[in-house]
């Protein structure tokens, strides 16, 4: 049964930096550090040990595998004190003469990938990858090197698949070998607030209507009303006064009537 554990953003290194071996090769799995403890499972092996011979040798915050063999195939991770894990990474090893080593990472969308055609004729031969190789994606041909080598300059998701890669004069396909991308974060342009609108009084004045043309009106008929205020006025008093006069014209001719 495999540890329960949460994913931390610490990573373990894998050196030679690759997921495919021959058989007998050397690698090395490294922890962030020393007080991590190293895991794996395997087919042979499917509840997670710690590194321990005659597989292993631990040598401070490293597993050191000498001699690897079929029986190293399997899940290697780093568990911390706090039960935190690295990302388990994925080794095979295979007993095939030719094996397709890839990066034991998923690799940055953009970045440059080299896929190398690996070729080793026995245990005891040294692996050379100085031949003419076929590349294969899901099964299909992609292409070829002279130099057993597949330089991808800028790897998309387009890319991610199953590689395989075939020495030519030999005849020997390798194991499926997976390459993963990790996709590039494209920002979102962000979208401005849309700027609140200002409480504003319901205007009084007719919808439309210039306000100084509204203020000249209401002037000149402020104006207007004056004038006529005065104009009455002036009547009403020239009014009384006449009558006025007419009264004291009235009473001047009743007198003079009387004296006579």
């Amino acid at each position: 049964m495999a540890l329960l554990c949460a994913l931390t953003a610490a990573s373990l290194v894998v050196t030679p930096p690759m997921s495919q071996f021959h058989t007998m090769e050397r690698f090395q799995i490294t922890c962030p550090s020393a007080s991590w403890t190293f895991h794996r499972i395997t087919d042979y092996t499917p509840t997670p040990e710690s590194c321990r011979a005659p597989w292993g040798t631990p040598r401070g915050a490293s597993c050191i595998v000498k001699t690897a063999m079929v029986s190293s195939s399997g899940q290697y991770w780093c568990q911390d004190p706090e039960s935190q894990c690295t990302e388990r990474v994925n080794i095979t090893v295979s007993y095939s003469k030719v094996i397709l080593r890839t990066p034991v990472f998923a690799v940055n969308e953009g970045k440059k990938v080299t896929l190398k055609c690996s070729y080793k004729a026995s245990d005891a031969d040294p692996a050379r990858s100085d031949f003419n190789a076929s590349f294969y994606r899901q099964g299909e041909f992609v292409g070829s090197s002279p130099g057993g080598e597949m330089v991808l300059e800028a790897v998309s998701p387009d890319d991610e698949g199953l590689y395989q890669c075939e020495h030519v004069m030999k005849h020997v396909r390798s194991p499926q070998s997976r390459l993963s991308v990790i996709r590039r974060v494209v920002p979102q342009p962000s979208v401005p607030p849309t700027p609140a609108l200002p409480l504003t009084t319901p205007s009084l004045r007719p919808k439309g209507f210039p306000l100084p043309r509204l203020l000249c009106s209401l002037g000149l008929f402020l104006l207007y009303t004056l004038i006529m205020c005065v104009a009455v006025a002036t009547y009403c008093k020239w009014r009384r006064a006449r009558a006025e006069q007419k009264q004291d014209y009235v009473n001047v001719s009743l007198r003079t009537i009387r004296d006579c």
